[in-house]
Parts: C-alpha cells; structure tokens; sequence
C-alpha cells in the first residue's frame, strides 16, 4: 500500500503541478491580453482627446472667420471706391493752401483691389515749402480720409527752403 499511495500522491502532485503551471500560463497570457488591451484604449482615449482637441481648434476657427469677415467688410467700407480717388489731388491741393505749400501732383499705375487685397492708385508729387509747413501738410496727409502709403521721400533744402518728391499710394476697394 505504502508503494501504491506513493504513487498515487505522486501522480495527484505531478497533475497538480500541471495544472498550476497551467494555470500560471493561461494568467500569463491573460495579463498580457489585458496590457494589450489597456495600451489599446489608452491609445484610443488619445485619439479621442486630440480630435477633440482639433475639433475645438475648428470650431475655434469658426468663430474666428466669420469675426474676421465682418472685420474684413468694415475695413473695406473704410477705403473708397477707386471712383472717388478722383477727388484725391483736389484733397491734396486743398491740404496744400492750408499749409503753405507748393505742390505738383501726377497719377500713376492704377492696381484693381481682390477679394482679399485693396487696390491702389499709385502717386507722384513735388513739394515746396518751408520744413516745419512741410512735415504739418504730410501729418494732415496721413490723418487725412483717405489710406496713403508713402513709398520714398526725396528731401532736399534747410529748413526755409525745402523741397521733396514723394511716391506713394492712395488705397481704394
């Protein structure tokens, strides 16, 4: 009995050792399966924070272009239409009297403004006064309604006797 009894415990153990290391195995790849799947919906909840994100940064967008567009139509409503820059040097002459000085004016190349840029007229004028009447016609120039862009200033004289020629541009829609 004692042979019999060894070996029955000895096969009870050896299938019970199977089956731990069954068992241990099949923990193995449950642990394994699980960390797969927890990196998957880890992975899937980055996914779902950036589209969120992006979805925000649309939205965001959005918003901000139909901001813009309006802003757009204020600003083009600002510049005249390339019809009135006719009235420009008339302007410019008017500012001119005022300020004491002399001046020569010629138009140049005339640019179409674009859905998304204005145009311009551009400009060619000579100056002559004394400096300090000068710089007072150019700030009322700027401050003045119509958007002028002066592109090269040629100064020449002292401070009683001065004269420029100016290039610039006057902006229309």
């Amino acid at each position: 009995m004692p042979k019999d009894f060894k070996r029955v415990m000895s096969v009870s153990l050896s299938v019970l050792a199977v089956v731990v290391i069954v068992l241990l195995g099949l923990v193995a790849l449950l642990r394994a399966d699980i960390n797969r799947r927890t990196d998957k919906v880890l992975e899937l909840k980055d996914k779902a924070a950036l589209r969120y994100k992006a979805i925000e940064a649309l939205a965001s967008l959005q918003r901000d272009s139909e901001k813009a567009r309006v802003e757009r139509l204020s600003l083009i409503t600002i510049l005249p239409i390339s019809d009135k820059l006719i009235n420009f040097p008339r302007d410019i002459s008017s500012l001119a009297k005022k300020h004491n000085v002399e001046i020569g004016f010629s138009f140049g190349e005339e640019i179409s403004g674009t859905e998304t840029d204005p145009g311009y007229l551009s400009f060619s004028m000579t100056a002559n006064a004394s400096f300090i009447n000068w710089l007072n016609f150019i700030s009322s120039i700027e401050r003045g309604s119509y958007i002028v862009s002066f592109d090269s200033f040629n100064l020449v004289g002292d401070e009683k006797n001065f004269k420029s020629i100016i290039d610039g541009k006057v902006f229309s829609q």
